[in-house]
């Protein structure tokens, strides 16, 4: 049986990513969220072109078009991105949601009165309550796992250019 090295590369990618993510919420890092996120993905640039290299070697017998790396690249960062919907359904439904719902309720209205206090928000004491529970209203699954699908196939496909230049070989 043939062993599919991208799959597991992309299993492998979404396990780090997701601890990554688990230690810094988890490990009580929480400010540095955005950092992790970012972290990972940086990350996916070597797992891309490791995918595309194993298919290289064992799939085209070392010669590989720029169209074609491209396409392998791709369908690693197809399959990366599952696991981590997986992972981000699973992570919100457990403990971000709520952490994020009683974020906007305690530190959202502070900020908020912060802005009006700079000039940079117009808006009355009661306004700064309907717009916090606007923000809590807003805070769903759909926008978390949209935005892990967006940013991952975005910097993916840049990661499979990347790699499919780097390895692409004249058939």
């Amino acid at each position: 049986m043939q062993i599919n090295k991208p799959v597991i590369l992309a299993f492998i990618y979404a396990v780090l990513f997701s601890a990554l993510v688990c230690f810094v919420f988890y490990g009580g890092h929480i400010k540095y969220i955005t950092h992790a996120y970012l972290i990972g993905l940086l990350c996916m640039l070597p797992f891309v072109y490791a995918a595309v290299w194993f298919q290289k070697r064992d799939v085209y017998q070392g010669e590989i078009g720029g169209k074609v790396a491209g396409k392998e690249g791709v369908k690693f960062v197809v399959i990366a991105t599952l696991f981590l919907v997986i992972f981000q359904i699973i992570f919100f439904e457990t403990s971000f949601k709520a952490y994020k719902i009683n974020y906007m309720q305690t530190v959202g209205p502070q900020m908020l009165k912060e802005q009006i206090l700079v000039g940079n928000l117009k808006i009355t004491e009661a306004g700064i309550q309907k717009m916090i529970a606007a923000d809590v209203e807003g805070v769903n699954l759909f926008k978390e796992v949209t935005s892990v699908i967006f940013k991952t196939i975005f910097y993916g496909i840049f990661c499979s250019i990347i790699s499919a230049i780097l390895l692409r070989r004249k058939t």
